[in-house]
């Protein structure tokens, strides 16, 4: 009888407060048995503001003092206006990130301390019973509790809170407007940049932030995006409205969202060009570029978070074929793979390289959204985009990498653009097109391998175990090996068996293998870098894995680095051959021989080259990927002509139009119709950069 008594007190208590309005509509349970009570629920939303960024302000303590929240067991709490009778409420609180949020909602933290308050991979927050939880507003929140910027409130049940005695429904907990975030510069380096910028919010007690920045304040490009994901974070709050664009205290003063329009960007890219780069764009079919986060919107559970993503600190122009398309799979395989995973992951977001398209003349431009007094190129269009993935147990990590360049061939994607060895066939995580060049070529390389060519990034912070998301089975050898593509450090070495002036030769699948105690010859033009400053030749015995012997003394394999590129010859051998005046050697002069790549049948009288002759061998599929592409140039030959000169686009016209004795333009329509620097010997046919 008393269970019964108990109850229909409750329920009477429980009426008045929704006769009140205080009270929302709640399944709550009272010994076994289940009641729904119906009440008030305003579920309103407004659109965030214009929010704008502070300049510099000093560096704020991150932690303080918490209320009187006891994180220790506690009785249930049975006081407070509205618990008629003393009855028990003894079940804890939730609310759902997508559900029962009243925007603008405010930012919810542990009482006490500014971490954000993390839901349950579902997405619902949950608060012991007698626990408080911190919540911010930037300016108010709304009535009861106008003019109030923080509110602490202890969890009652279910969605109720009591807050200084009175039991408050958590719908109440709303601001008057979006809380404000900012991005300000900490006065701290970073690689690459020229400060490290913190995101977050200012609240009373300090700062509570959601993304670290390594920004390039003087070319104006960001480096890389720090951000951290948890198993909550595929839960991110839906629905929640997009703000504008913002430059906050960056960027000299210019109106970045102008340099991204449609018509900008055509004109722009035009000028570097040189010509109407029209056919290059096609709103249609998404071939234009993007305003393309690093650290993603959905990346971020709550509301507020999300939108403080929308600075232009953390985008870069993206081609927004390849913003839909591959990157998007990347940013949400990442997501569900940490989810499934129950995995917390640092995760680094950034840019490497700049774009090009033909000019003119078909030369390779740089692209750049603006460029400063100087014509220095500002705001570059990347090569690509890259995310590393490190799971902070394990410290095993991975990098995704996709190719932001529509127009890009595969042959040329696999020379400039794969910069390590791509492992993402072994990826099973991500539901990518990864070869889909219009989605964006995408692939993936371990951490180690990565670092060796993008260093704008963290590197004391990227150490790993092992690879992140695949099954890795890697014997340990004590014989010596190294890939073509990843363990080379450019620019890189010749390297040929002791003893002998030949290339030494990798196996099919781009790997140089060593037998423990073997040597190898290493040779540099000018001189090697330090420890080898005054060398031009290294003779290196295995000793095992990486490691290797000098003169008794152990080095590691990525010790050994030209301080330049070894320079290439043409040189002619006194021979004749048919059709020809002389047979040419091209290679490069060593200490005491000649190291061969191909020899040439050259008709110096006529200025033409009738055949080149070079091997092809099983390895030769397995070719450095990225080498940077030189300018061609006439050795000592073609009388002292400028020859390059020959090859533009404008003197081909002229001079064919002699030739014809009539305008020749008509043969030169089309964007591919023009006489390029055609190789005989292809760049890709030699497996080595030199």
């Amino acid at each position: 009888m008393g269970k019964y008594l108990v109850l229909i007190v409750g329920l009477i208590s429980a009426g008045c407060l929704i006769e009140a309005g205080l009270i929302q509509s709640r399944i709550m349970e009272f010994d076994g048995d289940t009641t729904t009570t119906e009440g008030l629920h305003n579920s309103t939303t407004k659109s965030p503001p214009l929010t704008s960024t502070t300049s510099s302000p000093p560096m704020a303590n991150t932690t303080s003092s918490p209320p009187i929240a006891n994180t220790t067991s506690r009785p249930p709490v049975t006081e407070g206006p509205g618990i008629g009778g003393g009855v028990i409420v003894s079940g804890d609180c939730s609310f759902r990130v997508t559900g029962d949020l009243n925007d603008p909602a405010p930012l919810f933290t542990p009482a006490g301390i500014l971490e954000w308050i993390v839901p349950t991979p579902a997405g619902v927050v949950e608060i012991p019973n007698g626990h408080y939880i911190d919540m911010y507003c930037s300016d108010s929140f709304v009535a009861p509790f106008e003019n109030m910027t923080k509110i602490t409130a202890q969890c009652l049940q279910g969605l109720y809170f009591l807050v200084d005695g009175i039991i408050r429904p958590f719908n109440n907990f709303s601001c008057t407007e979006w809380p404000v975030y900012t991005a300000r510069r900490t006065g701290r380096k970073c690689n690459g940049g020229t400060d490290l910028l913190e995101v977050g919010f200012e609240v009373n007690e300090g700062f509570l932030q959601t993304m670290d920045i390594c920004h390039d304040e003087v070319n104006e490009v960001t480096r890389y995006v720090h951000h951290v994901l948890n198993p909550s974070s595929a839960a991110y709050q839906r629905s929640v409205a997009r703000p504008r664009f913002i430059e906050g205290d960056f960027y000299d003063g210019k109106n970045v969202d102008n340099l991204y329009t449609k018509i900008q960007q055509n004109i722009t890219i035009s000028n570097i060009l040189g010509m109407d780069a029209s056919p290059y764009f096609n709103d249609s079919i998404d071939i234009y570029m993007a305003r393309g986060h690093m650290a993603a919107k959905t990346d971020f559970i709550f509301g507020a978070p999300q939108m403080s993503t929308f600075f232009f600190v953390n985008v870069a122009p993206q081609w927004q074929a390849f913003n839909g398309g591959n990157w998007e799979r990347v940013e949400d395989g990442v997501r569900k793979y940490v989810a499934n995973n129950n995995l917390t992951t640092d995760c680094y977001t950034g840019i490497w390289g700049v774009s090009t398209l033909p000019d003119v003349n078909g030369i390779p431009r740089e692209l750049y959204l603006t460029f400063d007094e100087n014509n220095n190129g500002l705001i570059p269009v990347p090569k690509i985009y890259f995310r590393v993935v490190i799971d902070r147990d394990t410290r095993k990590g991975v990098v995704l990498i996709g190719v932001n360049n529509p127009h890009a061939s595969l042959e040329q994607i696999l020379e400039e653009y794969v910069i390590c060895e791509d492992i993402g066939h072994q990826i099973d995580w991500i539901q990518w097109a990864k070869e889909d060049l219009y989605k964006g070529y995408s692939y993936a390389c371990s951490v180690p391998d990565f670092i060796k060519v993008v260093k704008d990034l963290p590197l004391e912070d990227l150490e790993t175990t092992g690879i992140l998301g695949i099954d890795e089975d890697i014997p340990t050898a004590s014989n010596c090996s190294f890939r073509v593509n990843g363990d080379l450090n450019d620019p890189a070495p010749l390297y040929t068996p002791m003893g002998v002036y030949q290339l030494l030769m990798p196996n099919s699948e781009g790997t140089v293998e060593l037998q423990k105690g073997e040597s190898m010859d290493m040779y540099c033009t000018k001189a090697f870098v330090a420890p080898f400053e005054n060398y031009t030749r290294i003779r290196a015995q295995c000793e095992g894995g990486f490691q290797f012997s000098v003169e008794g003394q152990r080095y590691n394999f990525s010790q050994f680095i030209c301080s330049s590129w070894p320079t290439y010859t043409a040189r002619r051998t006194g021979r004749s051959c048919n059709g020809g005046t002389d047979l040419l050697g091209i290679g490069f002069d060593v200490d005491g021989g000649f190291l061969q790549t191909m020899d040439v049948c050259h008709d110096e009288d006529q200025e033409v080259t009738r055949y080149v002759h070079h091997v092809l061998t099983p390895s030769s599929g397995s070719y450095q990927r990225s080498v940077t592409r030189p300018s061609f140039k006439p050795g000592d030959f073609y009388a002292g002509k400028n020859v390059d000169n020959l090859y533009t686009q404008v003197q081909q016209n002229n001079t064919i139009s002699q030739i014809l004795g009539m305008d020749a333009s008509p043969y030169f329509e089309g964007s591919n119709i023009y006489l390029a620097r055609g190789h005989m010997a292809a760049k890709v046919d030699f497996i080595f950069a030199s």
